[in-house]
Formats: structure tokens, sequence, C-alpha cells
């Protein structure tokens, strides 16, 4: 069966609408995590965090982001452990940090040519439980702002 040139076009776009729908579902959920850092930020509090919780969203420009998000991430890590400290509290696996460079880093041995086969296996899982470590800072840092006055 041959196909017209009317039929190739309308399968063309709805191939086009579906990496559209695809992408924006991606851009959808990188946001949410975005915003989590976002928050995990906003939670540290200002006295405890040297980057705004606004820099976060640099992370949503291509190629830039690559290195700004090692940025955030150690930043990050550092206002979640400024927090605990604050309020004597252990902090109980270092804001985040290692596993959150191992997915910004995994990130960029995708761009290695015999690496890059691996890489985006690697960063999926450590993305995934690095937004989940982070969500569970988001959780506990406001427990700590009532559970005791900060240590001077």
């Amino acid at each position: 069966m041959e196909m017209s040139d009317q039929d190739a076009m309308a399968m063309l776009m709805g191939l086009g609408m579906f990496a559209f729908i695809i992408i924006a579902v991606i851009i959808a959920i990188f946001c949410l995590f975005l915003y989590s850092l976002h928050k995990a930020l906003d939670n540290a509090g200002a006295e405890n965090r040297d980057m705004s919780p606004g820099l976060v969203w640099l992370n949503l420009i291509p190629i830039f982001n690559w290195g700004w998000m090692i940025y955030t991430v150690i930043k990050v890590a550092e206002a979640i452990s400024k927090k605990h400290a604050a309020h004597g509290v252990a902090d109980p696996g270092n804001g985040g940090k290692t596993i959150g460079l191992v997915y910004s880093i995994s990130i960029l041995c995708g761009l290695i040519p015999v690496l890059g086969l691996i890489a985006p296996l690697v960063t999926l899982i450590t993305w995934i439980i690095y937004w989940v470590k982070i969500s569970g800072y988001n959780t506990t840092m406001p427990q700590l702002q009532g559970a005791a006055d900060p240590v001077a």
C-alpha cells in the first residue's frame, strides 16, 4: 500500500506533536525538580544560604546548566548543612551533596563517547535519588524551625 503525500505529512505532523508533548512533559518534570531545590534553599533561611533561591532557575538554560547544576548542588547542600548546624542537629546525609554531585557529573559524562552509553541511566537513577533526598530535607527542615532556637 502506497502512502500519499498528504498521508505522509499527516504522519509527520502527528510525530511532531508527540515529540512536542514528550519534551513539554520532560521540561515540566524538570521544573518540579528545580522547584524542590528552590524550596530547599528557601527552607534553609537567608542566614544559612549563599545562593538566592531564584538562581536555581538558571538551570533551565541549556549548556550553561552543565556547570551551574554542580554549583547549585554544592550551594543547596551547604545551606541544608548550615540549617542543621544552626539548630544543633546532625545533618543525616551531607545535604545530598555526594549524590547530587554524582548526578551532575554523570550529565557531563554523557558527552564522552564511550561513557555516553551508560551515563544516561546513571543520571536518571542518581537524579531520582537526589530529588527524593532533597524532598526529604524539604519535609524535615520546617520542623527544625519549631524544634529549637538556632544556636548562636
